[in-house]
């Protein structure tokens, strides 16, 4: 294959890539601080008053729950809808993609 032909399929996948792929990873970023400074500001704040905690990983689509809270129902029902949000995007991108 020629020098010339290699750098044309190298022109070709870099500007297929999606440039809203790196927008999204920086808005999802900029989400998490921002998340961070809301509590960190709500912890300074705190006047005494009982507090509870609850951590929520996704492992891939699925939500992982640990802690003890009141409304703790809410929270997992939250983590279910956005798991099943998550999986109806990766169906929508994959039909879109194949």
């Amino acid at each position: 294959m020629s020098e010339n032909k290699k750098q044309n399929i190298e022109n070709l996948t870099w500007n297929t890539t999606p440039r809203y792929l790196f927008l999204v990873l920086m808005a999802g970023f900029v989400l998490i601080l921002i998340g961070m400074l809301v509590f960190i500001t709500g912890s300074m704040f705190d006047n005494g008053s009982s507090s509870s905690s609850v951590v929520v990983v996704f492992v891939g689509p699925v939500p992982i729950v640990f802690g003890a809270s009141y409304n703790i129902e809410w929270i997992v029902l939250g983590s279910l809808i956005i798991a099943a949000l998550s999986l109806l995007a990766f169906i929508f991108i994959r039909r879109k993609v194949g």
